[in-house]
């Protein structure tokens, strides 16, 4: 798992690293693995190993997942999601 600061395509954003922190704290993280999280640049990430995880306080676990043995399940889509034309990168219609 890999984290790094949000950003808004070219500058790094203050108020989404502040909205991360929030997040991270209401959900009882303290200080050092809000810090881990959000301190890598925009263009990099920082990957969570077992090593950095013990030094950023952040406990957690691995397990190994088969993805066959998930089920399968559809996902309904509503009804004002549906779009009958599509838009280039343009911004116009294709």
């Amino acid at each position: 798992m890999g984290f790094h600061q949000s950003y808004d395509g070219a500058t790094k954003r203050a108020q989404g690293n502040a909205v991360v922190g929030y997040y991270l704290g209401e959900l009882n993280f303290s200080y050092n693995p809000i810090l881990f999280a959000t301190e890598a640049s925009p263009n990099r990430l920082k990957y969570l190993t077992a090593k950095n995880a013990k030094q950023a306080e952040i406990q957690y676990e691995t397990k190994v997942i088969d993805i066959f043995d998930l089920p399968l399940r559809r996902v309904p889509i509503p009804k004002n999601r549906l779009h009958t034309d599509t838009a280039n990168f343009a911004g116009g219609k294709s």
